[in-house]
């Protein structure tokens, strides 16, 4: 049985950031372009 390792023992890399210092999630920026482009529709 393979052991649970506990989140202050791990390093969590984000892979996109906004202003080069706090990084987002994958699914937080897709998030955020999707809810950009149902607001870009609606207003068009």
């Amino acid at each position: 049985m393979a052991n649970a390792v506990e989140a202050c023992n791990m390093i969590h890399l984000l892979n996109f950031s906004y202003n080069g210092i706090n990084g987002i999630s994958t699914l937080a920026h897709a998030k955020n372009t999707l809810g950009l482009s149902t607001d870009s529709e609606a207003h068009a």
